[in-house]
């Protein structure tokens, strides 16, 4: 596997672990005393499982280098399974959006679709291609939609403590 995909892989799967454990501990320090609404959880929920795949899917092709698999191997592998997983986010957004009707907010759907689409046509690409700039470049859009949902978690509730005061 080329050296620089490896460090990519590496600083991907980072930032995606710094940016869950963030809304971890945003998430417990807003709740405290209060209940966060049912559209929130949605779209924080969304928010983890995109950054918990980017972490994955960053170091599953370095995991799969010791098993002897050779670099076109690794990336169809890869790829097919990332396509699985950005499904299983849309079917969750569906759901979520039935579940809550239209008050899920437009922007985790938009993100989501985003990170969705992209994933599908990369990956599909990827599938028929075997090289590492689809998959990385995905990764990237994955983790983008992942740390825009957490920026605006953070904004949403600067906004309801301002309006509390």
């Amino acid at each position: 596997m080329n050296p620089e995909a490896k460090d990519y892989l590496s600083l991907f799967a980072e930032i995606a672990i710094a940016t869950v454990a963030l809304s971890g501990i945003i998430m417990v320090l807003a709740v405290s005393g209060r209940k966060l609404s049912r559209v929130r959880v949605v779209l924080i929920a969304t928010q983890l499982r995109i950054a918990l795949i980017v972490t994955v899917f960053s170091l599953l092709p370095l995991l799969m280098t010791n098993f002897d698999l050779g670099p076109e191997s690794i990336w169809r592998i890869a790829s097919a399974l990332y396509i699985g997983a950005m499904i299983y986010v849309a079917v969750n957004l569906s759901r979520g959006r039935e579940t809550y009707g239209r008050n899920l907010p437009r922007k985790g759907l938009i993100g989501g679709r985003i990170a969705g689409v992209s994933a599908l046509t990369l990956m599909t690409l990827n599938l028929w291609l075997a090289v590492p700039w689809p998959y990385l470049v995905q990764l990237m859009i994955a983790l983008v939609v992942s740390i825009l949902l957490f920026l605006d978690f953070i904004y949403q509730i600067l906004i309801e403590n301002a309006e509390e005061t």
